[in-house]
Order: C-alpha cells, then structure tokens, then sequence
C-alpha cells in the first residue's frame, strides 16, 4: 500500500552541497530564489564542434553558421539540413533580412547572401574575421570585426568604415534607438561608443 508524504524540505548551506545537486528544469534567480525553469524543445541537432551564430527568419527556419568546413546549416521541421558549403573552415557570423540569408567566411572575411537555394558573393570586408552580423536602425547592417578590428556598415555591396579603435578583435556589436552604437572587444575587453561619427572608449 502508498502512505502520502507532506512537502520535504531540506537545507542546502554551501556551494558546494548546491553544485552536488540536480539542477534540471529549475532556475536560480539573481537574488537566490529557485523557481520553474523555462520548457525547452529540441529543434534540431548538429553535429558541430562550434557554432558560431544563429538567427531565425520570418518562416521560423533556424539558419546556424559553423566551424565544419564551413557550412551554412538549416533547421527547419525539426530536421537539419547544410544549405551551403564553401572553401573557407569557418562560417562566422549569420543574419536573416527581407533580401535573404547574410552571412560572412573566415579567414577571407567575405560577405555572401543565401537566396533562393544559391549564395552569392556580397563583399569583401576587408577582415579575417567577421564575428557579428546586426540589423541597423538605418537599414543595412552593422558589422564587427577581427585581424582588423573594425564597425562597418553593410548596405548590399557597400561597406562603410565607422571606426577602428586599433584593436585586432571586436566581438559584439548593439545599437540604440537614437542611432548610438555600442561595441566591444579588444584584449583587454574594451566597450566604445559610436555616435554622430564621434567614437569613444567608455
């Protein structure tokens, strides 16, 4: 026969009694409270050492830039599929638009849109390494750069130089409402602001 138990509760006091524990389907919120973590669901798997960007476009398919010969992958129903194979070992970054899928090879930093089942050659950055891809308030694209580290402004084929603080990597890029632009990177980790044409180091 079952015998019904009330709530168990026991005391965790250190980290390390926390870190033998299972965490699975729980969250530990900033000021310590464990809550119901968020449901997840598998869309697809990849087997890649790295990926290095993912975004999703209006269909809901899931485009995901690789380090395995440098593919561009699809996930779409559940299954994952390479959309496009190069020469390069990277796929660096990657960035659904209304024109098609953007995204940049390394080391020869080329920029290329996937449309339509082909990819085309869009621009040479001028880089190595093209290591973030964002939608700008302006149209076009930011972009960061490393071996130069540079913040470009992508419109189609044209790319514009915004700065190049003298750093060899920048790694992230955001952008306000008002057109200012933030991005960062360098050794040490350094954050600029880009603003009116004016860049500064925060």
């Amino acid at each position: 026969t079952a015998t019904p138990h009330g709530p168990r509760t026991w005391l965790v006091a250190s980290a390390k009694e926390w870190a033998a524990g299972n965490g699975d389907g729980v969250t530990v919120t900033a000021d310590g409270r464990l809550t119901l973590a968020a449901g997840e669901e598998v869309l697809g798997t990849a087997e890649e050492p790295h990926l290095w960007g993912v975004d999703v476009d209006k269909a809901g398919t899931a485009w995901l830039a690789s380090s395995n010969g440098g593919e561009l992958l699809k996930v779409a129903g559940g299954a994952t599929s390479v959309a496009w194979h190069g020469d390069e070992p990277l796929v660096t970054a990657v960035r659904a638009t209304p024109e098609g899928i953007v995204f940049a090879t390394a080391p020869d930093g080329t920029l290329r849109r996937f449309a339509d089942g082909k990819a085309v050659e869009l621009a040479d950055s001028g880089a190595s390494y093209v290591w973030q891809l964002q939608p700008s308030t302006k149209g076009g694209l930011l972009a960061v750069t490393g071996r130069p580290g540079r913040l470009l402004r992508i419109n189609g084929d044209k790319i514009e130089t915004l700065a190049a603080p003298g750093v060899e990597h920048l790694l992230c890029v955001a952008e306000a409402a008002d057109g200012t632009i933030y991005f960062g990177g360098g050794q040490p980790g350094g954050l600029w602001q880009w603003k009116a044409g004016v860049c500064r180091l925060m």
